[in-house]
């Protein structure tokens, strides 16, 4: 099966890398020469633009910033569309929003060109050594199809739906809960930062306000090493953050 991969960045390069490395023709298009030239000296087909890939390729990952961005590689006059053999399959890997997702498998419709909503997580890491975890909505029959070339970039494929759309949704309730335990995880290092802060903000402020009138009514002493006391009047400003 020949595999192409559109948006070839840190997280693109890593599904290229990994498909190579188990046999599959990579054909590749990115916008950032850099990207292309590491990308051919790696052992990768460089595409001009999408069709190229399209042209190229039975199954094609797509791994680009947003919806606007997917939709453009697909349906513009040089995109995906253009040039793929029906019967081909889009493999939407970019994190987009549900109803994009949506959007796009009904702009698909009556074009013989199948789609997977299948966004990852991993992030870099998971990309390059070929872990990622993918969140794949089609139907079974299609996702058998497409075992192979999918358990080339990913060690763990939950089957979460049959629709598009289905993909998205549990990577965004997967982020959102993640997101929940860092925060929950980092809650008590802020509120540790904070009371600090606020100590160091205290003992400026009192010493900063009061030190014309403590230098008049306060007698500044100095301890047996030679250091200065701070007066009772100001050090007993902050004995509570």
């Amino acid at each position: 099966m020949r595999t192409g991969v559109i948006g070839i960045g840190d997280m693109g390069s890593g599904l290229a890398k990994n498909l190579m490395a188990n046999g599959f023709v990579v054909t590749g298009h990115d916008l950032k020469p850099d990207r292309l030239s590491a990308f051919g000296k790696a052992g990768g087909k460089v595409a001009a633009n999408a069709a190229e890939v399209g042209a190229n390729s039975d199954a094609v990952f797509i791994m680009v910033m947003n919806g606007d961005e997917a939709k453009s590689v697909i349906f513009d006059h040089d995109g995906l569309l253009s040039t793929m053999t029906k019967g081909g399959t889009i493999l939407m890997s970019a994190t987009i929003k549900p109803r994009e997702a949506r959007e796009i498998a009904d702009m698909l419709g009556g074009s013989g060109i199948h789609m997977i909503d299948t966004p990852v997580s991993g992030g870099f890491p998971g990309a390059q050594s070929g872990t990622l975890t993918m969140m794949a909505a089609a139907p079974d029959e299609l996702l058998d199809q497409l075992a192979p070339v999918m358990n080339a970039v990913s060690a763990n494929i939950h089957r979460v739906g049959t629709r598009p759309g289905e993909g998205q949704t549990v990577n965004a309730c997967l982020q959102s809960l993640i997101g929940a335990q860092f925060s929950a995880l980092l809650k008590p290092q802020h509120w540790r930062q904070r009371r600090a802060f606020r100590g160091r903000f205290c003992l400026m402020s009192s010493l900063r306000r009061p030190l014309d009138a403590a230098s008049s009514t306060t007698r500044w002493k100095r301890s047996s090493t030679g250091n200065l006391k701070v007066p009772a009047a100001i050090s007993t400003r902050c004995t509570k953050t």
